[in-house]
């Protein structure tokens, strides 16, 4: 289920004034639950927003207007809520401007989103997860991961098969229900 908005407060800005030579910002919405059957849909939406260097994202953000040192999407899923939003470090002169982009990419990907953007987002989720478990300790971190927040051990492959599975209107539609304005929560520190 949907993570109640109300676990993420009412304020929608936290701004910290610190002596520093860039913004650090990290705008998001309420996301998933770790148990949400829809975690390997929103891993792909994750992915294709911010989660490599050929995500909206990095190319709207850092490649086409050079506004940000670093941006990237982030979701971290817990027992009862989640979040899935975006980071960035910008120039203090270029906070704005690259908040206006972030926020732009997220509330407007249901339309902009692409079958190949989704097909580079599960080659992406699918050779980085190979890759995490080709170790003994990346096999024991992800049994572990689940055993402690309660969720069924489901096999490696059963994620696998799940996300090569995933379907763009899946994606968009995922992205329709989670980013909507009024539930953008931002957190800065210029």
């Amino acid at each position: 289920p949907y993570a109640d908005q109300g676990h993420f407060g009412r304020k929608k800005e936290l701004i910290i004034n610190k002596k520093t030579e860039q913004t650090h910002f990290v705008v998001g919405v309420p996301g998933l639950s770790a148990d949400d059957p829809r975690r390997h849909i929103e891993a792909v939406l994750r992915v294709a927003l911010g989660g490599n260097m050929s995500s909206r994202l990095f190319v709207e953000v850092r490649e086409k207007r050079g506004l940000a040192y670093y941006v990237g999407s982030i979701a971290e899923h817990f027992y009862d809520t989640g979040y899935i939003g975006a980071r960035a470090g910008v120039k203090k002169d270029k906070f704005n401007q690259a908040l206006e982009v972030v926020k732009d990419q997220m509330l407007n990907l249901t339309d902009r989103l692409t079958q190949e953007e989704i097909n580079r987002a599960k080659k992406y989720i699918l050779g980085k997860t190979i890759l995490s478990l080709e170790d003994s300790m990346g096999i024991v971190n992800w049994f572990a991961n689940r055993l402690v927040l309660g969720l069924p051990a489901e096999q490696p492959q059963t994620i696998l098969a799940k996300t090569k599975q995933v379907k763009l209107e899946e994606v968009k539609k995922l992205a329709s229900d989670l980013f909507q304005a009024d539930k953008i929560r931002l957190a800065v520190i210029k």
